[in-house]
This record gives C-alpha cells, sequence and structure tokens, in this order.
C-alpha cells in the first residue's frame, strides 16, 4: 500500500526462488521490490504463498515457475477472495492442465494492489 511518505509502497510480498536460476538470474524482483516493503519472504511452498495473499497476511506473491498441480488450488482461493492472479504483463492468468510440464510466471495480489505492482515490474 502506498504511504504517504512514499517510501513504502507494499506491506509484505512472498515468493519463491526459481526452480530454474536463469528466470530471474540478477534478482530483479527483489531489486525492484526491496525498497517498496517491509519485506519479502522466502516460505518455501507456492501454495502456501497463494493462501497467506488470500487470507491478507502478505499483499502479493510473485511466482517465477509454477506447475499447475502446485497452484491450482490456491489460484482458486485467492480468487474466491476477491483477489488477482495474472502472468507479470496483467493478463489474467489461465492454467493449462494440458501442459503439465510448462513451468509459468504468476503473480497474485490481494486486489488493491495489481496496478502499482505492475508499475513497478
Amino acid at each position: 500500500m502506498k504511504k504517504d511518505d512514499g517510501h513504502i509502497d507494499f506491506e509484505e510480498l512472498v515468493s519463491d526462488l526459481p526452480i530454474d536460476i536463469t528466470v530471474d538470474p540478477d534478482g530483479e524482483f527483489i531489486t525492484k521490490f526491496y525498497s517498496k516493503t517491509q519485506g519479502i519472504r522466502a516460505i518455501g511452498s507456492t501454495s502456501l504463498n497463494l493462501c497467506y495473499v488470500a487470507a491478507g497476511s502478505a499483499d502479493g506473491s510473485w511466482e517465477f515457475d509454477t506447475y499447475p498441480w502446485d497452484i491450482a488450488a490456491g489460484v482458486l482461493i485467492i480468487r474466491e477472495s476477491g483477489g488477482s492472479v495474472s502472468t507479470p504483463d496483467g493478463t489474467e492468468f489461465k492454467l493449462d492442465i494440458d501442459n503439465r510440464d510448462e513451468l509459468k510466471p504468476l503473480l497474485s495480489t490481494n486486489g488493491n494492489i495489481l496496478s502499482s505492482i505492475l508499475d513497478t515490474l
């Protein structure tokens, strides 16, 4: 969330390290967001990250490489809670169960900060 002093835009973001280090080799995500948050946490479970966003314990989550079976329930939970799940360019994220071996990035938010995160990206 934006603060009056402009220093912190988001309370807390969660993310997991990518399986394929070439996805974010320079740490671009952390570089862009670290100074704008009170913290970026790596919890170790993509499903749990999505549930934290849905419950309001985190403002958003950036996942670099997800398999459908790791995120299907979390995507539903976020959407049912009023949050949003998109691709990094802002288009709606769609589960592709027919292409199970393809890793996909996703961005999830509490619904209020999607445009701010996309602007920062």
